[in-house]
């Protein structure tokens, strides 16, 4: 009993971090080259641009959890990126799209 009390208030005594607090973070981040590549990495990563649906290759129905799977990594970056200002954005968004031009030519 006394257990259980014991790890109820250590979940109380959790603080989560203030969100400007986390947007200042995320924001520094994305402003170095560093941070740059790795939220990239991340959008690409979680599938950001692509279609969330899966269609089972033997019968060409939507395949429900693996649909439900990709839309859930999405969100993933999703949340992040809300935090992440825009201009900052851009340039991580567009880096791929800047590299794809480069191979072509």
């Amino acid at each position: 009993m006394a257990e259980k009390e014991n790890k109820k208030e250590i979940k109380t005594n959790q603080v989560s971090p203030d969100i400007n607090q986390v947007k200042r973070v995320i924001n520094r981040l994305a402003q170095s080259p560093d941070g740059k590549v790795f939220f990239n990495f991340l959008m690409l990563k979680c599938g950001f641009g692509n279609s969330s649906l899966v269609l089972d290759i033997n019968t060409q129905e939507i395949n429900t959890n693996s649909s439900l799977y990709n839309e859930a990594r999405k969100t993933v970056y999703y949340e992040i990126r809300r935090l992440i200002d825009k201009e900052q954005l851009k340039e991580i968004e567009y880096m791929q799209l800047k590299e794809d031009l480069n191979n072509d030519t």
